[in-house]
């Protein structure tokens, strides 16, 4: 069995947790999620499996969207409401005041990786570092935020927004920013992310489902198949090309074709679905083959 499963996590449950069940449930032994999800924030994880695992470095390119609350107030050391209280301020913002601060952050920006993360420092992630109490200088990178709006006022200096940004975005290092851009303290109090590339939460579904779907023989049908996953992709047919150039081509040689794009990763089909390749300066490589072109007759 192979393609990849929408799962729905909830809060408490770590994105490893939600790949080992998987595995159990679909009785595979390769399986991975697309992009981590903190255990206390809950929403969308695509997991693939089987061969789909091979895709990930397509899949994970997508953007991400989320829900999220940002509480003034207080700084933690996780940025979110699950770590220690450093810091305390006495604030009173506003709705305009939040949305105007929040706004300046559309486009691009350098973002400072948080140290409660599993980004890795020299072969280890920097959250253990940080349980450690080892401290360092970690990471800035640029992370684009598309579009992000404020929903409501969900409590007492308690805003809820919705975010639509790129990979690698922390959304707890926006919601603190966002604060320090208002010169008040504020970490994110609750996250739910509500999309990743063409995945949806509302086709996501929990892991009581998936083993009620078990039970009744109908696992199969939770599964998107491996070139749906991709389907952002461009694609190109290799109808016309002769044997010898298809196993060439499956070889690992640059093939001459012609197509209507150009410095592309694309999908590549025969008689089917057959795998991933990358057209640059008009010549077809495969990067990733899935199965071998029909042999024609």
């Amino acid at each position: 069995m192979e393609g990849i499963v929408v799962v729905l996590k909830p809060p408490g449950m770590t994105s490893s947790d939600v790949v080992n069940d998987i595995k159990k449930i679909f009785n595979v032994k390769k399986a991975g999620h697309t992009g981590t999800l903190d255990p206390g924030a809950a929403g969308v994880l695509p997991v693939c499996i089987g061969r789909a695992t091979r895709l990930f470095d397509y899949v994970i390119e997508e953007n991400k969207e989320y829900i999220g609350e940002i509480a003034f107030g207080k700084k933690t050391d996780t940025q979110d409401s699950y770590g220690a209280v450093t810091a305390q301020c006495e604030c009173s913002v506003t709705a305009a005041q939040v949305e105007e601060a929040a706004r300046g952050f559309i486009g691009k920006y350098m973002q400072r990786v948080p140290m409660y993360s599993a980004v890795k420092y020299k072969g280890k992630k920097l959250y253990e570092l940080a349980r450690s109490n080892i401290s360092i200088e970690s990471k800035i990178r640029e992370v684009e935020i598309h579009e992000i709006s404020l929903l409501d006022s969900s409590g007492p200096q308690r805003f809820l927004m919705r975010i639509s940004c790129s990979k690698g975005t922390y959304i707890r290092t926006l919601m603190e920013d966002i604060g320090r851009r208002l010169n008040a303290h504020a970490h994110l109090s609750f996250l739910l992310r509500t999309g990743t590339g063409k995945f949806s939460i509302e086709k996501a579904v929990t892991i009581d489902e998936l083993l009620r779907l078990k039970d009744k023989g109908m696992l199969r049908s939770a599964l998107t198949p491996v070139e749906n996953a991709i389907s952002h992709l461009p694609s190109i047919r290799l109808s016309g090309m002769d044997a010898g150039r298809k196993k060439l081509l499956c070889n690992g040689a640059k093939i001459e074709v012609t197509s209507d794009f150009d410095n592309a990763s694309v999908r590549v089909y025969d008689d089917c679905f057959i795998g991933v390749g990358r057209i640059e300066n008009g010549f077809l490589q495969m990067k990733l083959l899935l199965r071998e072109p029909a042999d024609d007759k």
